[in-house]
């Protein structure tokens, strides 16, 4: 739980907050005498949901500079916000993928938890931006590989997580459900999403993901929602920022439908639309409560939903050959909300870092786990 004592976090203890102080004159002879796998056995899964936020921010500016406006300033404004969102969502990618190399225990410790469970799906959904990102560069065969990879570890997430999703259903156990369930059976759109804009043909089947995703968002959505709202589960301070991320399922479902095709005159297409700025109003109105907690990880969990909020709206807006009006200053209030969002998380938790480093007396020892 957060402590009291301030915004303070051990942002390699998984999570764990505690109080308030900086590093003692001592710190540096601290971090020397720790190994190196200690440091990185204890970085959360969560940032897994910031690595993602942040490599999504770049293809919605690059999206906002071909589809809202044609200024060359802009585009190459775009461009390189895209490629400073590239490196710095794969640099942070990396610092988790040498935990699960160097650090195993810890890994599958993450892989065993019902709330990391749900969260881990952002790794292989991060892949699949990179791949994306990478195959509009040129590196084809590269982004392939990585997207088939992504696509399959997916799978197996979603598998291991049915093992926390049926006992909780069977034993009508409210407590174990957070938004975050919704991550790994409605984040497999994001697959179809990718292959349409890389032009993978699948053998016709490249909507099947989105199809699937669609069938589970029906089931998962509501009953996150019904938990959140009705039934008055408490919920602990740590996990109130998940709430975040129930403004990105619509819109991602939106956006991979448009990119499959989907058109202006179907009514699925203004069903997900009306449910993405519903989930949006539902979202902002828990601002100035979430705001005020402490930080923890788990406050990633506002940055992909604030991404794919703004890449549907500017797409959406594109479908009708829209270049000015409300919709158009949505799309760009959208972005520069996400980007502030992304923005203001990354730096927290590079501060949450450089905290737990100069204070590691405050990580638990991996060795005593």
């Amino acid at each position: 739980m957060a402590g009291t004592g301030g915004e303070r976090i051990s942002l390699l203890a998984a999570g764990n907050t505690g109080g308030a102080g900086g590093g003692s004159s001592g710190g540096h002879e601290k971090v020397a005498e720790r190994p190196l796998r200690f440091y990185l056995s204890a970085i959360p899964p969560s940032v897994c949901g910031l690595a993602l936020g942040v490599c999504s921010l770049g293809v919605t500016w690059q999206s906002a500079a071909a589809i809202l406006v044609a200024s060359g300033w802009l585009r190459v404004t775009a461009d390189i916000i895209s490629l400073v969102a590239f490196n710095l969502g794969c640099t942070t990618l990396l610092l988790y993928m040498s935990k699960a190399v160097i650090y195993p225990t810890s890994f599958l410790h993450d892989v065993s938890s019902s709330l990391g469970n749900s969260v881990l799906p952002t790794f292989d959904m991060t892949l699949m931006v990179i791949a994306m990102w990478m195959y509009k560069h040129g590196l084809h065969s590269a982004a392939v590989a990585i997207w088939s990879v992504a696509v399959a570890v997916h799978v197996v997430l979603l598998l291991l997580f049915a093992r926390h999703v049926v006992p909780a259903v069977k034993e009508q156990r409210w407590d174990d459900v957070t938004p975050a369930w919704i991550i790994p059976p409605v984040g497999i759109a994001l697959a179809s999403g990718t292959a349409s804009e890389m032009g993978l043909q699948l053998g016709g089947y490249v909507g099947i993901f989105f199809w699937i995703a669609i069938f589970f968002f029906c089931f998962f959505f509501p009953a996150a929602l019904y938990k959140t709202v009705s039934l008055g589960v408490p919920t602990p301070e740590r996990q109130e920022p998940l709430v975040a991320i129930f403004a990105a399922p619509a819109a991602l479902l939106l956006t991979v439908w448009i990119a499959l095709g989907g058109h202006q005159g179907h009514t699925l297409t203004h069903f997900l639309f009306l449910l993405e700025m519903l989930a949006v109003v539902f979202v902002a109105a828990k601002i100035p409560r979430l705001s005020v907690l402490p930080f923890t990880p788990e406050h990633s969990a506002f940055t992909f939903p604030a991404d794919i909020a703004a890449k549907s709206c500017i797409i959406y807006s594109h479908m009708y050959l829209v270049t000015r009006g409300v919709m158009v200053v949505c799309s760009w209030l959208f972005l520069f909300f996400a980007t502030f969002v992304v923005t203001v998380t990354a730096a927290r938790f590079c501060r949450a870092g450089l905290q737990a480093l100069s204070d590691p007396d405050s990580l638990s020892d991996p060795e005593a786990a």
